[in-house]
Parts: C-alpha cells; structure tokens; sequence
C-alpha cells in the first residue's frame, strides 16, 4: 500500500481504549458495592455490547450486569475522555435489538441503526433527518473509522519512477491497544537487523531467494521484540509522542550495541518528498506519524488506473520503505503526478 505524499507528521494516538474502559467499569463497580456493603458482597456478572456514535464511529461498550436477584448496567465511553455517562444498578438494558449497531446519541438517548436507518430503541420508531441533524451537534462522538473509496484515471501514456522500492518488507502487524508506534519500531529495526546483525540478537531476519531478499514473516522474535519497544516507549492505551519513541527505539538499540540518529523529513511545516527520496536511495527507511491516515492501492488495467483509498481522521504511524512516483499523460495531454511512499501495512 502507498501514502501520498502530503500526509502530516506528529504523534499518534490510540483509537478508543477499550482496556481502560474495562478497567474503569471494573473500579467504578468496586467503589459502588463497597459503598452499598452489601451483604457478603455482590458477585457481579456483566456482558459487553459495542457502542457507536451517530456517524457509526466507535465510541464505547455498554455493561449489562446482575447481581443477585438485580438487573443493571452501564455506560462508557471514549470521546477523547474515557467517562461513565450513565450507571443503574437497578435498570433494563436499553438496547435489545440483535444484530444491528446500537447506537449511543447522549444520557437517555439509545437508537440502533439497521440497513442505514436510525431507530428509537425501545420503541422502534424510525429517526427522521431532521432529527438527525438537530441532535448531530450536540451528540458524543467517537472514533473516525476507516472509510474507502476508489478513483479511476485514464490515461493515454503512464510512466513509473520507483526510489528503491524494494520487492519484499518487514510487514509485522502484531501489537497491543495503542502500538502502533511500537509495532512501526519492529518493522525498522527487523529491516535494520539485515545489515546490523546484532539488532536482534541471534536472529535472522529473512533470506536470499533466487538473487532477491525476502523478509520472514512475523513471529515469536518479531512479537517479544514489539513487546519490548512497548514497555521502552512507554506506550499505553493513549499511543506514544514523538520524542517517546526516539528515546524508546535510542534506548533499545543501545543496549545492542550500536547508536543511532534522527532527522526530518519536514520542512516549515510540510513533507519535503525530494528529502525523503534522498533518504530511502540510502537504503534508510522512514518514520512516518500522520494525522490522518489515507493509503492508496493502485491497480493498473489497459488505459486506466484504479486508486483505492482507505482513510480515517484518526493518528497513525508505519514506516516508509521506498518512494514512488506514477506520472500520467493525460486525454488532454495535461500532467498529472502523483507520489507516494511505500507504507509496511498489507491491504486486507
């Protein structure tokens, strides 16, 4: 998959932190029925339902618990705060309708969504558009999900320029809530490790097949290896800074034996693509923390390309192995060019 060029450097965040939500229902719970002393203390059973703000981003989980002979639940979410927005210990779970997305517009307000309608969820009544637009405003939102979309260019003449963009990669996905910093660390120093062979000890990270490298797969090494570069980086569900993860990955290759150095690819502010092409002709790899994220697949057919986006709101990292650059010639004979970055995420 390909970055376009103009994507936006800082650091990353996680997308909703379903483990602090957990860990947050776990003590409010705690702190209620310490407080209620009930009798002998109350053991709590609760099942989990995902929540979904009114634009069908994820926003949080609803807790339908009992104890003893009692009903209840609660509702947390992730709107940028994790915040119980409403607790009973003694209520009927709102949403009851299977196998469609609930809903969680604000207090008192359940609707699901089914088939790209909205419905009340206790009633069943279908949500108008102007009621959708009226409460819009003022409901909690969550997370952008991904979104896709494709674009087709005809052309008459197509040329490809590739600044060593190499036939294999590191692609090691394996991570935790919030890792994508550390998961990005990995896949650098695995494609490192070819040429500092002490980066990960006692390893080999691929091999030659018929005059080309080819990277392995992930695998035990590869996922202790994201382990370790989370706990250097002080990653948690919130995501990892900028100066974390230089001081996490400085630290983590220390400790082998070598010393490493960053610099910028920006320029007062924005992507300078003729720096990160200098960079990746050196056999260097880049870092790359986007606010935004939007990859591309392109998939060339007989006088046209078809360009797959996928994109999100949301903070991202990956690393950058090889530039590309796609001119066309258009029906008008007018330019047009298009650059990318070669990303380590493999299209699912």
């Amino acid at each position: 998959m390909m970055l376009p060029m103009t994507s936006r450097l800082i650091s990353t965040k996680a997308e909703v932190r379903y483990n602090e939500i957990d860990r947050l229902f776990e003590s409010t719970i705690t702190e209620i029925f310490d407080y209620e002393q009930t009798e002998g203390g109350a053991k709590v059973e609760a099942e989990k339902e995902w929540l979904y703000d009114i634009n069908l981003c994820e926003l949080g989980v609803l807790y339908d618990f009992a104890y003893k002979d009692k009903e209840g639940f609660a509702i947390i979410i992730d709107d940028g705060d994790v915040k119980v927005t409403e607790i009973y210990t003694e209520g009927k779970n709102p949403y009851s309708k299977e196998n469609v997305k609930n809903v969680y517009v604000m207090e008192g307000m359940y609707w699901y969504s089914d088939r790209g309608n909205y419905y009340e969820s206790e009633t069943g009544t279908e949500i108008g558009k102007e009621t959708l637009e009226k409460v819009s405003e003022s409901a909690y939102k969550g997370v952008e999900k991904l979104q896709y979309d494709t674009e087709r260019v005809e052309f008459i003449y197509r040329t490809e320029t590739p600044y060593n963009v190499l036939s294999s990669i590191p692609t090691c996905t394996y991570g935790h809530l919030g890792g994508c910093v550390p998961i990005m660390g990995t896949n650098l120093i695995v494609y490192y490790d070819k040429t500092y062979t002490n980066l990960i000890p006692n390893y080999e990270p691929g091999r030659s097949i018929l005059g080309r490298y080819r990277f392995n797969v992930e695998n035990e090494t590869t996922a202790a290896l994201t382990d370790t570069l989370q706990k250097d980086m002080g990653t948690d569900e919130n995501g990892t800074t900028i100066s974390e993860f230089q001081a996490g990955l400085r630290s983590y290759i220390k400790r082998q034996g070598y010393n490493v150095s960053f610099s910028s690819i920006m320029t007062s502010g924005k992507v300078n693509y003729e720096k990160a092409k200098t960079i990746v002709l050196q056999n260097k790899a880049l870092a790359i923390f986007m606010s935004g994220y939007k990859g591309t697949t392109i998939v060339t057919n007989e006088g046209y390309d078809l360009l797959e986006y996928e994109y999100t709101k949301a903070s991202h990292a990956v690393v950058g192995f090889g530039c590309l650059e796609v001119k066309y010639t258009l029906s008008d004979n007018s330019i047009r060019t298009d650059k990318y970055y070669k990303d380590n995420i493999r299209k699912r």
